[in-house]
């Protein structure tokens, strides 16, 4: 038995490297035996590496996905693109050696340049940056912004109205809320400004927040306080949870053109974090994929849900319109003809186990779905 099964992984091997990966996924997904309405996902080709806490930006029929932590705790120093016509990851490119791998703020203005905010800047729990770049998908290439004010972990970053808006994020410590809220005018991928300016900042702070700009106002998502730190001292910069104590919270912001204060709308029916690359949104609805919900405090144990949380705009009302494949967080997510897509993160141990997994995911899926 063992002889034939390595005989027909060769064989596999040799046909596509990846083919046992993507049918082993799938055959985990089909005995969950969802039917329609159900969402049916189907695995594709997965990402060159498994990664956690990745970028991502769409242009077009390209999703681009910005670095990542390894399993290891090491960066991935690369953006790799996923064609969504192929259905394939057909390049790769290095990042700047100063620019953030993980906990970026990310925007794009949907047709060639993605913006890249701030972020943590090496594995572990290394110090962040406040250098800020811009990606041109037409050149595959890198350039600078004027740094922002203050370096920040994983802050909400919109595109609005001419001016890139960084939003909140977690203070350089790694764990204390920043409530912030600075923009810069940008035009075709350059600044027009040399400097962030203030902006009214957002009643409650925090991180790892999902943010979408909708009928011309700029939204904030849920998200949580607190977070890993570094062990004081420690060279290696090595997380440690013992001293801090996350929070998850529900709390919805949105703030208008001209106001001087961010209102509150209706809370999230599921606390989620770690889902600032898993959201989507159509004319008037937003689509959140995903997410942790709890942290036991001082510990590892985390909570991972399957859900996509859509809010209507118009109604300021919740409701849950799917299920993801599985339990998972901190996945990139696009949407191209009619489908979602997503990729990467960390998954949980199983259909009735929303704890995390040990190991990062490579997997990538697709959905069909109506937006």
């Amino acid at each position: 038995m063992k002889i034939i099964k390595k005989a027909v992984r060769a064989v596999l091997v040799a046909i596509d490297r990846d083919m046992e990966y993507r049918m082993v996924d799938q055959y985990h997904f089909d005995q969950l035996k969802r039917q329609p309405p159900e969402l049916i996902w189907q695995a594709v080709a997965p990402c060159p590496e498994a990664r956690l806490d990745a970028g991502r930006g769409q242009i077009g029929h390209e999703l681009f996905v910005f670095g990542g932590f390894r399993q290891d705790n090491s960066v991935v120093k690369f953006v790799d693109v996923f064609d969504f016509k192929k259905e394939k990851w057909t390049q790769r490119v290095a990042l700047p050696e100063d620019m953030a791998q993980t906990h970026l703020g990310v925007d794009s203005d949907g047709k060639r340049y993605i913006y890249l905010v701030s972020g943590q800047l090496g594995g572990a729990c290394r110090p962040p940056t406040r250098d800020c770049f811009v990606f041109d998908a037409t050149t595959r290439s890198f350039s600078k912004l004027p740094p922002l004010p203050k370096a920040r972990y994983a802050p909400a970053v919109m595109l609005w109205r001419g001016r890139l808006h960084s939003v909140a994020g977690a203070e350089e410590d790694r764990n204390a809320p920043g409530t912030d809220h600075w923009s810069i005018a940008v035009e075709n991928g350059k600044a027009t400004e040399r400097e962030w300016r203030p902006e009214p900042p957002i009643p409650h702070g925090g991180h790892h927040r999902a943010s979408v700009v909708i009928h011309d106002a700029l939204y904030v998502f849920g998200g949580q306080e607190g977070d890993y730190i570094a062990i004081p001292g420690d060279p290696d910069f090595r997380c440690t949870a013992t001293l801090t104590t996350e929070v998850r919270f529900p709390d919805v912001y949105r703030l208008k053109a001209g106001a001087r204060a961010w209102e509150r709308v209706a809370d999230m029916p599921i606390l989620s974090s770690h889902t600032e690359s898993s959201v989507l949104k159509s004319d008037n609805v937003v689509y959140i994929l995903g997410g942790d919900y709890e942290r036991q405090a001082k510990k590892d144990m985390i909570t991972i849900n399957d859900q996509i949380q859509a809010y209507d705009v118009k109604n300021d009302f919740w409701k849950i319109v799917g299920r993801l494949p599985y339990h998972v967080k901190a996945m990139v997510s696009g949407y191209y003809n009619g489908h979602i897509y997503l990729a990467c993160g960390q998954r949980g141990k199983g259909p009735d186990d929303p704890s995390p997994r040990a190991k990062f995911e490579r997997g990538t899926w697709k959905a069909k779905f109506s937006i």
